[in-house]
């Protein structure tokens, strides 16, 4: 019965402010509320993010498309371009899925007629048999004109920089499209804008572009599983601590 009672004591100490152990628990408790709280609205934020790039990208649709490209180059801007692509072995960018499969997405340079500058060129989504061969592609080289849609690269930063590229027989590996390192490897001056093929531009390959990876509405969806796990949290601490203030005035 002793025991009983040194264990009810020590364990009324995790809400008695007036011991360390409620105060601890308390700070514990307020901790990850606020935790909770600012991972919720760090959802909201980014739901507002996808928003924003969603009606970019809408607006840049309604724009006709630009056939001489200065500067201030926007994302999404839809563009038709003349010149031709460049004789070099293509580039393929690692860890793409299209309807479950895995694939990759095939990059080739193109150097414009109207001023020589060359832009790396997305031609779309191809499936993969195996990873120990790259797939086969064909391309013409002759004069040629593309329609598509600016794309500004920003990078994965948990890449490492010594793991993106690995040069095989049909061409290159890449993890992530980082433009100053392919400059560097294929040794040719790229722009800082990558240029995605609109859809039916090439039977080799699928043209279906994913504006962002998550839906505002999923980020809300998040934002609420975590504001309602902070309520839980408060919940809980609330009913243990006036369970504790009535035992002990009762």
């Amino acid at each position: 019965m002793a025991d009983g009672m040194n264990n009810q004591a020590s364990e009324s100490q995790w809400l008695d402010l007036r011991h360390g152990r409620g105060i601890f628990l308390l700070l514990f408790t307020l901790f990850f509320i606020l935790v909770f709280v600012s991972l919720g609205f760090w959802q909201l934020s980014r739901a507002q993010e996808k928003r924003i790039i969603l009606s970019a990208h809408d607006q840049q649709g309604a724009i006709p498309a630009l056939r001489q490209l200065a500067s201030p180059i926007k994302n999404h801007q839809r563009v038709t371009l003349h010149g031709n692509f460049l004789q070099t072995k293509p580039i393929f960018l690692d860890n793409k899925m299209h309807q479950h499969r895995p694939g990759y997405e095939v990059l080739r340079p193109f150097q414009l007629s109207s001023n020589s500058k060359i832009y790396l060129v997305d031609q779309g989504w191809i499936g993969i048999k195996s990873r120990k061969a790259l797939p086969s592609t064909s391309i013409h080289f002759a004069k040629t004109q593309i329609q598509g849609r600016i794309w500004l690269p920003d990078g994965n930063p948990i890449v490492f920089r010594n793991s993106q590229m690995e040069v095989m027989p049909g061409g290159m590996r890449i993890q992530q499209v980082d433009l100053p390192a392919l400059s560097k490897q294929l040794d040719l001056p790229l722009q800082p804008q990558v240029i995605r093929l609109q859809s039916g531009q090439d039977d080799q390959f699928v043209q279906a572009w994913p504006v962002i990876n998550m839906t505002p509405a999923k980020h809300v969806g998040y934002s609420a599983q975590w504001f309602l796990m902070a309520i839980a949290l408060l919940i809980c601490y609330l009913v243990f601590y006036i369970k504790y203030v009535r035992n002990a005035h009762g």
